[in-house]
Parts: C-alpha cells; structure tokens; sequence
C-alpha cells in the first residue's frame, strides 16, 4: 500500500520487481516487443499495462518514482498543488477517463484512460510548471499502447463502443501531443 502524494489515502499498487521479467526485443523507439519471464510461477500479465499508479480516490496518476517521490521531482510539488485546484471542466474530463478505469484487472482500455489521464494531469499545469519531457514520454507510451493494439488482430474488443472509446482516446492523445509541442 502506497498513499496517494495528493488525497494522501492509502491503495495497493502492482509494480514488477527487479529481475521477474527481461525485455527480449525492442523496436528502435525502445519499445518492447517480446519480454521473457524469469519465474515461471508468475502470472503473465503485459507490463506497459502496469507502468502506472492511480489513486482510486482523488484519481490522481503518475509514473511510480514520481507518485511515491513526487518532491524528488523538479514538477513534483507544483503538478500536485495544480491537481488540487482543478476546475470544474477539468474534473470532468478526469472524471471521463476514470469512468473506464478497471484498477483491479488492467486492461487495454483501463491502461489507454490511464495513460491519457496521466498526460493530462501533466499537461493541466502549464507554462514553466509543466514537465514536457514526461508528457512526451508517457504520451509515447500511450502510441504504443494503441500500436500493440492494432497489430492484436485476434483483439474482439475493438468492435462497437470499445472501438470508439479508442478513436476518442486516440484523438485525445493528438491533440495533446500538439499541445505540448506548443
């Protein structure tokens, strides 16, 4: 159990420890293709989908080092002081993403809602305060996300609403990556 750096209520957290898994191949951005599992015992789960913390309770997200060190962090303090004055339009826009989260059991759809709520409470603290350079990166993330999803040609879930709820997504994380290249 990890408490949340903002509502400061504690929630449990998966996260991989050290030597549990090994990337085996990488495309030329660093994305990971094949992981090779060291412990046979181990539930096989897909690690992009748990490179995340969320707090179920102020639905605050961030990568783990800076959810748990967030002072550690050059953003950090300011990132969580933006967080706790959200507007109203804001917290609705959090609130769409967090509707489709499944913490519990992550799926594709909970790690994409994930990763784009992650980018935007990055991108919510503007100007000088925002940290581009993690936005890009999760954002980055988020493209491989979506680029898995489409070589998945066994996926069913891409179908119906679930597919327009990736089409937002996907339009979403556009929009944010020319916002931040502003």
């Amino acid at each position: 159990s990890i408490a949340c750096p903002v509502c400061k209520k504690e929630h449990t957290h998966r996260y991989f420890r050290q030597k549990i898994f090994l990337a085996e191949e990488r495309e030329s951005d660093q994305h990971v293709t094949k992981y090779k599992w060291l412990n046979d015992r181990m539930a096989r789960v897909h690690p992009p989908y748990y490179f995340l913390f969320f707090c179920p309770h102020c639905f605050f997200t961030d990568v783990p080092e800076d959810f748990t060190k967030p002072f550690n962090s050059e953003y950090g303090e300011s990132v969580i002081r933006i967080f706790k004055r959200i507007t109203p339009e804001q917290r609705a826009v959090i609130e769409g993403f967090v509707g489709k989260i499944n913490y519990e059991e992550i799926d594709f759809q909970s790690a994409v809602c994930m990763h784009a709520l992650a980018a935007y409470i990055q991108i919510i603290n503007e100007g000088e305060l925002c940290d581009v350079y993690k936005a890009a990166r999760i954002l980055l993330r988020l493209g491989w996300l979506f680029r898995e999803k489409k070589g998945d040609t066994d996926a069913t879930e891409t179908r119906g609403s679930a597919r327009q709820d990736e089409d937002r997504c996907a339009t979403f994380a556009n929009a944010m990556a020319a916002y931040s290249l502003k």
